[in-house]
């Protein structure tokens, strides 16, 4: 099964998950090794140096004769509910509840998009979705800013395409290794192609690639400032001054070194801080449906994520049920468990194609299902067993 996934922090899941990728922060044991960190090399490498940053109308043009219009996207929920909602990429943070709203964004003038980022990760499928829905979708309509709280794994590459970073005063960012079922890290053509990937996205963003290069494997990071601020990183632990990312670990950022390596623009812990960081003076928040809309879909993907577990367990005893009823006799029984078993298969093909991503979902929270993604030919042949327990003598 070929379905990525970048973790959430806690470390229980992934043995929950087998089958998946996973990308777990530092700390969940050790990751296997990837390909060797190229070789300190204290001279200068045009194509090592960071990229220029996007040069992006949007986010450098002053507006004029009005406040700013700027609307709040939860990328993740918010820390008021207290854990009560999941934060998971591909399940309750959705690349398409993005994108569904920008009709309502763009109905008020809206000016700045922010996205408030508290999310331990998920699945990099939809982790590229996010991207490309942010690099295509709102960046060219919006200045789209990212404002992080807790940003991990698939909740860290997905935005990461995104030039403008702000970082809450505890806030976190990082631990972006990549990692299969069982807790095995990505090796070989596998870690050399999301390694590309983010190489890729990093230039996107404007973001020198060797910080996200320390965030996917156990690569060091050190840094030199200049008496201007410039900054130069060096992917060794010490070639530069500052020591940002020891050797033998995997890098998540806080948010004092995410400023003084220019990787966020600021630190902000309200809203009054973060309009001052981002040089607005004047502005009104804007984009309150758009902001319940996306809450509201986060609600109830977490519902939904519930349910399809309780249709699973439903499915399989009255399954094994029905399985185990063989024989005239048992007809009547076998009959009635049958039913119950059809009546949670349907409502599972539904919630299916609802969000495609419960397809590998699923079976990864659950053994029962062994592993078996849950494509329309898995429904076909439930099907048929189904018929064929219900015909049995």
């Amino acid at each position: 099964m070929n379905c990525p996934l970048l973790s959430p922090r806690f470390p229980t899941l992934a043995s929950l998950l087998a089958g998946a990728f996973l990308l777990a922060p530092a700390g969940l044991g050790q990751p296997a090794p990837g390909p060797a960190a190229p070789p300190a090399d204290t001279k200068a490498n045009p194509a090592e140096k960071a990229p220029d940053k996007k040069k992006d109308t949007l986010a450098n043009r002053a507006i004029t004769g009005r406040a700013t219009r700027v609307a709040f996207l939860d990328f993740g929920p918010p820390p008021s509910w207290k854990g009560l909602v999941g934060s998971m990429v591909g399940i309750t943070i959705s690349a398409k509840a993005l994108k569904d709203v920008i009709p309502i964004l763009e109905a008020e003038k809206t000016d700045v998009v922010v996205f408030r980022i508290n999310s331990g990760g998920g699945y990099s499928l939809e982790m590229k979705r996010l991207q490309e829905a942010l690099q295509n979708e709102f960046e060219p309509k919006f200045r789209t800013v990212a404002w992080v709280h807790f940003s991990m794994s698939a909740a860290a590459m997905g935005p990461w395409v995104i030039d403008e970073f702000y970082m809450e005063t505890g806030g976190r960012i990082g631990a972006c290794v990549e990692f299969r079922g069982g807790g095995d890290a990505s090796k070989g053509v596998d870690l050399v192609s999301i390694l590309e990937h983010m190489k890729d996205a990093s230039v996107m963003g404007g973001h020198d690639p060797k910080i996200m290069r320390s965030m996917q494997e156990q690569a060091p990071l050190s840094a030199n400032i200049d008496e201007f601020g410039n900054v130069e990183l060096f992917q060794d632990s010490t070639s530069g001054k500052i020591l940002i990312n020891p050797d033998g670990a995997v890098l998540t950022l806080n948010a004092i070194d995410a400023a003084r390596i220019k990787f966020s623009r600021g630190i902000a812990d309200n809203v009054p801080e973060l309009m001052k960081a981002m040089n607005i003076t004047e502005y009104e928040i804007v984009g309150e449906k758009a902001t319940k809309q996306v809450q509201d879909f986060m609600r109830r993907a977490h519902n939904i994520d519930n349910q399809v577990g309780e249709l699973a367990t439903q499915f399989w005893l009255s399954y094994t049920a029905a399985n185990s009823l063989r024989g005239e006799n048992n007809r009547e029984m076998r009959t009635v468990e049958v039913g119950k078993c059809r009546a949670a298969l349907t409502k599972l093909q539904a919630q299916v194609k609802l969000n495609p991503n419960f397809r590998f979902h699923l079976p990864m929270k659950r053994g029962e299902f062994g592993g078996q993604e849950l494509t329309d030919e898995w429904f076909a042949e439930m099907d048929r067993q189904l018929k064929r327990i219900a015909a049995d003598k």
